[in-house]
């Protein structure tokens, strides 16, 4: 699930060492240094962060007891909410958990746009209504870190964050005989067996016949890379969450208020480049590697 796959990204960021300068006069805090003499100006954010999003509340409430018992509730964060709208929602109503508390309904989180490195998502798009998709699309290119050139610039050195999906599909003919035994695995023995298991066979059958419905691997390139996406520049300060990024923008901006640079202040139309696509379990299984692109010239004032 999304705690699962939020674990493993935290571990493997841990067990790869990954650090940041120290701010020099505070020690490693996420808040920007005041203006001093003599001080050096140096801003320390945390080493890394992985947040989790899902919409289902108890999936949420199992994951955040994983974070516990793996010891890292520290680095990653577990919120409602829904690919297609990453928005804190504004209304009063709440749900209640399998556990008996009482949470909030809908998204709980703002996330920011312009602000992560890497999205996943595993084996969840299939189960976003294909007229939806669209609007999930926008959400990832929307938060993932964007490009600083064009999508038709060849010296594209700064090519922003990755958007990397997991998901299912029925193996063509071109898997050969090991993909015919595949696709009978995937679209018989699968939810036969998980029917069983679980004790929940709606469930299982609604897996088999989302596979059966799902795009082709072309198909799903196409529609992915189909996808044109209306992008803001969002206004640091100005947004929902009290986050360390937030604060250093603003103390930046106080900074450089009359340096006249340059902010883009019209929407910019923006999609996703696939750049790979593995294909594993014989054709059943596809890992897609976008990133995001901008399909228009940079606008400035």
């Amino acid at each position: 699930g999304t705690a699962d796959v939020a674990i493993l990204l935290g571990k493997e960021l841990r067990a790869r060492g990954i650090r940041v300068p120290t701010n020099t006069e505070s020690g490693n805090s996420t808040e920007p240094m005041e203006e001093k003499e003599g001080a050096i100006e140096v801003w320390s954010p945390p080493p890394f962060y992985v947040l989790g999003v899902d919409p289902s509340h108890n999936m949420i409430e199992i994951g955040r007891q994983k974070l516990v018992r793996e010891s890292v509730q520290d680095v990653i964060s577990l919120h409602l909410g829904d690919s297609r709208n990453l928005h804190r929602e504004d209304k009063e109503t709440n749900v209640e958990t399998a556990s008996g508390t009482v949470e909030p309904r809908g998204s709980t989180i703002t996330v920011e746009s312009n602000a992560y490195d890497a999205i996943t998502m595993s084996f969840g798009i299939r189960n976003v209504p294909q007229t939806d998709r669209s609007m999930a699309f926008c959400e990832m290119f929307r938060v993932l870190k964007k490009p600083q050139t064009d999508a038709t610039d060849d010296n594209d050195t700064q090519t922003g964050g990755r958007l990397a999906i997991l998901e299912f599909s029925e193996p063509g003919e071109e898997a050969g005989i090991m993909g015919y035994f595949a696709k009978l695995f995937i679209r018989y023995i699968v939810p036969t067996l998980g029917a069983v298991l679980s004790g929940a066979p709606s469930e299982y059958l609604h897996l088999q016949n989302s596979i059966d419905l799902f795009p082709s691997p072309t198909e799903f390139v196409q529609a992915l890379e189909g996808v044109e996406c209306d992008y803001v520049e969002p206004q640091p300060e100005e947004s929902a969450v009290d986050t360390p990024k937030k604060k250093w923008f603003q103390f930046f901006r106080k900074k450089h208020a009359n340096s006249g640079s340059k902010t883009i202040t019209a929407p910019r139309k923006g999609g996703f480049r696939v750049e790979s696509v593995q294909h594993m379990n014989f054709g059943s299984v596809q890992l897609y590697i976008a990133k995001p692109v901008f399909l228009e010239p940079i606008l400035t004032n």
